[in-house]
């Protein structure tokens, strides 16, 4: 089985090539790397890093990835941590030369408070992460799918039938603007969910339980169990259910911790009839191969790449302004079910704690706070920096009809680096869209971090030390 990483097949091989890799998806502070998909690209010569998963794990060759030591301010290489303790070193560089084992480490030399690598008297910190490229051994389940679990009972022509048991031919009931109609399922698909529990519920893979009647009366007629991002149609347009969650007549199920879910596509796409809700047929936007990797389809099915804007059976709506009043009114109805609703939202009031944190994990307070600036001194002989505060994403601050799940911890305005009796303003951070810990925001020459962005700073050898001055728009809890 497939596993994959925002729509990646991982079992796939980054390309090292003699003119290093690739630009595209996983990054080390200002570069990319190009991640391919060994069915449509397969490793060409020794000079390509091949993963895989085994059992839910990301390994290299046969042995699992523990992590990566790398340094932002070093773009050319980083090293591999596999399972055996061997540590794998991987340079970019047009020069480099395949990848070697560099030494044997010991399990024991690592810790919470220190885990780092020294080459060349250059530290590398321990990561389970590649600078924004998720390589924790457990694989994230892929949230972009959209599908039922087993006993989700579809409309058919002749009576109803278990979602898992719908093949293509099959004729399907669909709700259209003249009422019900009958069309022919082209395609059907299915897949396994691993759900991993200390992501965000909406990231986790939990499904979450649609409770009989949480609509309206009958509407749905039994419980019904989707992945997050399944749209149902309200009053015209089509709303992913993770925005709906009230913690009552809808919530996750955490319970489930692995399933199957499957789903079905008609020649358009359409409003199946689901449990007596309308709920959206399979859209294939270019992901439905991540469904199945044998998928069952007709024949002569069309084979084509679709979008939201040209072939959605109903316009996409998640704005606040139409999502907001519907989970009010599902949440009232969710209560006057009898569930107890309760939604945890995070308080806006906390501790926006802006620090530095340098390479070697020192924690560096500002010497001086007004009105939103922030100064700090820098110690010298330091390459790499990072913007730390607090962090919150607005819909776990403001509820999840919001449909902003981004990390988010300081906006900043601006930054002036003094050196040696020179200004510097910095203006990297909102000009290089690669570096890591920071959002792109328009105007352009102001950016959000995620709680911990890296500064490009490198001082240089000097007895006198330096001073950052950070001006801070607003924080999160601020800003909502």
């Amino acid at each position: 089985m497939t596993n994959y990483i925002r729509g990646v097949p991982v079992d796939c091989y980054v390309g090292l090539w003699a003119s290093g890799l690739y630009t595209a998806i996983p990054r080390i502070g200002r570069w990319d790397y190009d991640v391919k998909n060994t069915a449509t690209n397969p490793p060409a010569s020794g000079y390509d890093v091949h993963f895989t998963v085994q059992n839910g794990m990301l390994t290299w060759g046969n042995t699992a990835v523990k992590g990566f030591f790398s340094n932002p301010s070093v773009k050319d290489s980083f090293f591999l941590l596999l399972a055996n303790d061997n540590v794998i070193f991987i340079c970019t560089e047009a020069s480099a030369y395949k990848y070697k084992t560099v030494s044997r480490v010991q399990k024991n030399i690592f810790n919470v408070t220190q885990d780092i690598y020294k080459a060349n008297n250059v530290s590398y910190n321990f990561h389970t992460t590649l600078s924004g490229f998720d390589f924790n051994p457990f694989i994230k389940p892929d949230d972009t799918n959209i599908c039922f679990l087993a006993g989700a009972l579809v409309t058919m022509q002749n009576g109803r039938k278990p979602i898992e048991d719908v093949v293509p031919g099959d004729i399907v009931a669909v709700h259209g603007p003249t009422g019900r109609v009958f069309e022919p399922v082209i395609w059907a698909g299915s897949k396994q969910c691993h759900v991993r529990p200390e992501l965000p519920d909406d990231h986790s893979g939990y499904p979450i339980r649609i409770r009989a009647n949480a609509f309206d009366t009958s509407v749905p007629d039994a419980d019904l169990l989707v992945t997050p991002e399944h749209c149902f149609l309200f009053d015209g347009h089509l709303t992913p259910i993770r925005m709906l969650v009230n913690g009552g007549s809808i919530d996750y199920d955490r319970t489930v911790h692995e399933y199957t879910y499957y789903h079905i596509a008609t020649e358009d796409h359409s409003i199946l009839i689901v449990n007596n809700t309308c709920a959206e047929s399979h859209l294939d936007t270019g992901n439905r191969s991540l469904i199945d990797q044998s998928p069952r389809e007709l024949p002569d099915a069309p084979n084509f790449q679709k979008n939201w804007a040209d072939h959605a059976a109903a316009p996409l709506n998640t704005s606040r302004e139409f999502v907001e009043p519907l989970f009010q009114e599902l949440a009232t109805r969710s209560r006057d079910l009898g569930f107890d609703t309760k939604r945890a939202v995070l308080s806006s009031s906390f501790d926006a704690d802006i620090h530095l944190r340098s390479e070697h994990g020192q924690r560096i307070n500002p010497i001086r706070t007004q009105e939103g600036r922030y100064v700090f001194r820098l110690p010298p002989n330091s390459s790499a920096y990072w913007l730390c505060s607090a962090a919150a994403r607005p819909c776990d601050l403001v509820g999840p009809f919001l449909d902003d799940r981004r990390k988010l911890g300081v906006l900043v305005g601006g930054m002036t680096l003094f050196e040696k009796n020179m200004m510097r303003p910095m203006q990297e951070y909102f000009e290089n869209k690669y570096l890591p810990g920071w959002h792109h925001n328009h105007p352009s020459t102001i950016g959000w971090t995620n709680g911990e962005a890296f500064l490009p700073i490198a001082l240089e050898a000097s007895i006198e030390p330096a001073i950052l001055s950070i001006d801070v728009i607003s924080t999160i809890g601020e800003a909502l």
